[in-house]
């Protein structure tokens, strides 16, 4: 069986299950909405080229020396349809990283969370609202290379790998995306309707991954499409269990602390620290983010030294 491949356990949810799911998300959190944002501000592209360090463009990633090389053992072997998510250029993103640990590209995200992506999330109970999000921890990166002559992933919803109920999925390309090389989503969950997702840069979709059935196709067009995508959660709608919630090892599969964060703490931690390191005369590490300053923070204060300003003269942090 290949990996992507969903199984059933004897606790799956029920029909009713579901349905009952479903009544907790707003309604407007289960239609597909399009969005805007600045890619000045958020210039993912650009970081994503620069993490990739290779001689093409986002879009023509196919053409490079890398990639062809790659491509003559994918046609040699006969690689499965699955492994096509871990191609030379997921691999080569993942090796340097990936979100979360490089410096930019991670701030940039965690700012796009909070700031673009926290208000598209909106709540009819106030109270509930203002508990905040939670978003995955580390997006997924796509890379859909043509001619391979395999999709990405196979018709599926999140659901069926045993996703949080109540999440909604969140996908911004960093090429134009279109026809075959993009994902196809179905409108409503059993619409069986599917199109599309036909977007650029600077355009992202919010979509209900969890309960929508969407897929890929082989990518038949010139272009390389390359997209990262993750998944949100109100924290008033996060569920501590549910079936199939728990690996056998009991570890939670989508669990917060884990797969998912609270928005906004590791920015707030970050700048918390940066005015406790002005007052006490110390600076960052040139290329100290968020995280980092929240670490050290954490490790500052299992020193019992109770503050950034009770540390010893010439103390460095980083």
């Amino acid at each position: 069986m290949a990996d992507d491949a969903p199984t059933l356990a004897d606790d799956a949810p029920t029909m009713a299950d579901e349905r009952s799911d479903a009544e907790q998300l707003p309604a407007s959190l289960r239609c597909m909405q399009r969005f805007t944002y600045d890619l000045v501000r958020y210039p993912f592209p650009t970081l994503v080229a620069d993490v990739l360090a290779m001689s093409t463009p986002l879009d023509k990633l196919h053409t490079s020396d890398e990639v062809q090389d790659w491509l003559i053992g994918v046609r040699r072997n006969g690689a499965r349809a699955y492994a096509m998510r871990r191609n030379v250029v997921d691999c080569k993103f993942k090796d340097a990283g990936s979100f979360r640990a490089v410096g930019a590209l991670r701030d940039a995200y965690l700012a796009f969370v909070d700031e673009v992506i926290a208000p598209l999330i909106t709540l009819e109970d106030e109270a509930q609202e203002a508990s905040g999000l939670l978003y995955q921890r580390d997006p997924n990166f796509r890379a859909h290379i043509p001619g391979t002559g395999f999709h990405l992933t196979q018709r599926h919803r999140d659901a069926d790998y045993h996703h949080q109920p109540l999440e909604v999925n969140i996908w911004i390309p960093l090429t134009n995306a279109r026809a075959s090389n993009t994902l196809w989503v179905e409108s409503t969950p059993g619409a069986a309707d599917f199109a599309p997702f036909e977007a650029c840069p600077g355009e992202g979709i919010r979509f209900w991954g969890h309960s929508c059935e969407h897929y890929t196709l082989p990518n038949e067009t010139d272009q390389t499409r390359v997209s990262f995508d993750f998944r949100v959660l109100p924290t008033s709608l996060y569920r501590e269990t549910y079936p199939n919630s728990h690996r056998k090892d009991g570890l939670a599969r989508f669990g917060l602390g884990g797969f998912f964060a609270q928005a906004g703490v590791q920015a707030a931690a970050g700048q918390a620290l940066s005015t406790e390191l002005h007052a006490a005369g110390l600076e960052a590490v040139d290329g100290m983010h968020a995280a980092d300053v929240a670490q050290a923070a954490a490790e500052i204060h299992s020193l019992d030294l109770g503050s950034v300003s009770d540390a010893p003269a010439g103390v460095a942090i980083g």
